[in-house]
């Protein structure tokens, strides 16, 4: 236990400071000192800190409390409008609460020292049925072909892939009017993505793939920045390039699991699922819904992905 005091003004720095009862003493400095006691109780603050179980909950449900504040009896309120929270448990119903991001509030009361606590919680697009992926086996015809898709300068694709070998150099997405004739690239230990023609750019996140488990991809492009997102079981990991090579290069798709060139070559060998693309730069919160959104048979609803414009979105079965 101990008081944090400054010995010239007396000032107590209470944050600082063990709650407990203290005795300070004060002594004037002269010919005849003088000392005078004072006794000086600090009380602790009330226990205001609460959570939930995740900071992005779908719109499905109810969510209660995981933390619990230890001084009960205060009220939960939310900021904006639209969360319904019951203010004396902070149980949230989700099913009818407004898709947006909130600021939730817990203030304390009663005889003892108030104290506030907030927490941070985005009420996200409830997952839409997700059986089916599609299986490739790298078979020379085993690839998904389409009319090219021109995504633009500034864009954004999304997938979740579960390689089922441990194959040194795959494609995932292929473009043939890229450098390379394809857009995402695994070439062991790295990612490589197009910047333009015969031009590549390389990501080291891609050593964190996880084999044989779902992982999710995104890739934003703006004018000359790159910016990839991995997640999996592992964690979240994410990596930009500032290339001036991929300066107003408008990025494109036609093929799904190899290079856009006849006979097709560099097959991915695995499970790829809901391959989407827009062409607006996603921000990473738009990419975290995405990724946040999925559980047991469920995906997003992609056309829910607020101010984004979705282009493309082959859901591979469903």
């Amino acid at each position: 236990m101990a008081i944090v005091i400054n010995s010239a003004t007396g000032e107590i720095d209470l944050n600082a400071t063990t709650p407990g009862t203290y005795k300070v003493t004060y002594t004037t400095n002269g010919s005849c000192p003088i000392t005078v006691d004072n006794t000086i109780t600090i009380n602790a603050l009330d226990g205001a800190t609460f959570a939930y179980s995740s900071n992005s909950l779908p719109q499905t449900g109810t969510a209660s409390l995981t933390t619990t504040p230890t001084t009960s009896g205060g009220v939960f309120s939310a900021y904006p409008s639209g969360l319904s929270i019951n203010s004396s448990t902070g149980e949230i119903d989700l099913a009818n609460s407004t898709i947006q991001s909130y600021k939730i509030f817990y203030e304390t009361s009663g005889a003892g020292c108030p104290n506030s606590s907030t927490f941070d919680l985005a009420v996200t697009a409830a997952g839409i049925a997700n059986n089916y992926s599609m299986n490739f086996d790298s078979a020379s015809s085993d690839y998904i072909d389409f009319e090219i898709i021109d995504l633009g300068v500034n864009c954004t694709v999304s997938m979740w892939f579960k390689p089922t070998t441990s194959s040194t150099d795959y494609v995932l997405l292929g473009s043939s009017s890229l450098g390379y004739n394809y857009l995402v690239r695994y070439i062991s230990p790295n990612l490589w993505v197009s910047a333009g023609a015969g031009a590549y750019l390389t990501f080291s996140i891609a050593s964190n793939i996880v084999v044989n488990s779902w992982n999710y991809l995104a890739i934003e492009k703006t004018t000359d920045t790159v910016t990839m997102y991995l997640k999996n079981q592992n964690g979240e990991f994410s990596q930009s390039f500032t290339d001036g090579r991929i300066l107003n290069v408008s990025w494109s798709l036609d093929r799904i699991g190899a290079r856009s060139v006849n006979p097709a070559s560099i097959l991915f060998n695995g499970q790829i699922d809901e391959v989407a693309a827009w062409n607006t730069a996603l921000t990473s919160t738009q990419i975290q819904s995405i990724y946040d959104a999925t559980s047991t048979n469920l995906t997003k609803d992609l056309t829910t992905v607020s101010g984004s414009n979705l282009v493309y979105w082959k859901r591979m079965g469903d």
